[in-house]
């Protein structure tokens, strides 16, 4: 009987070290897998290509060298950058916010959406434009709650 009691509490203490091995590395495993879950780096990484090749986004350097082009300029007041906030003309997205600010060309009959759908909280932006265009209002706050919010058709001063 003495034997088989030795036996035993030999493969308990086995199990026991195997056990808390395994919990151990579990948790780091968890850790590892919800840090990079939280920051979409795949997404983030194709959204900076984007950019460099589609030249959606207009340098403020270019506005001033090239006065007769339109632009809007969204600015972020609540966050620094929303990499899932997306501004579409015409159904077609032009640029996310992955800086406070965004600036884009556009023409007149333009439909300017703003996509927030993805975040939860409101987010809070100012619309600025070059002079000659007159919808949407320039120097205007809004607020996107959870959706899509229509900033207008693009129409122009006449001169």
């Amino acid at each position: 009987m003495g034997n088989l009691e030795g036996k035993l509490g030999r493969i308990l203490e086995i199990g026991e070290r195997y056990l808390l091995k395994i919990i151990v590395f579990g948790v780091l495993l968890l850790i590892v897998v919800q840090s990079l879950l939280n920051y979409d780096y795949i997404t983030y990484g194709w959204n900076l290509t984007q950019q460099e090749d589609s030249g959606g986004n207009i340098s403020d350097e270019s506005i001033i060298s090239n006065s007769e082009k339109d632009y809007v300029t969204l600015k972020l007041l609540t966050y620094s950058s929303l990499h899932k906030a997306k501004v579409l003309i015409n159904g077609n997205v032009v640029t996310n916010f992955n800086n406070n600010s965004v600036s884009f060309e556009v023409n007149p009959g333009d439909e300017i959406v703003v996509d927030c759908s993805f975040y939860a909280n409101p987010i809070k932006f100012t619309v600025h434009t070059s002079q000659e265009v007159l919808l949407p209002t320039s120097d205007k706050v809004v607020t996107c709650t959870s959706g899509t919010i229509l900033l207008g058709k693009v129409s122009k001063r006449n001169n």
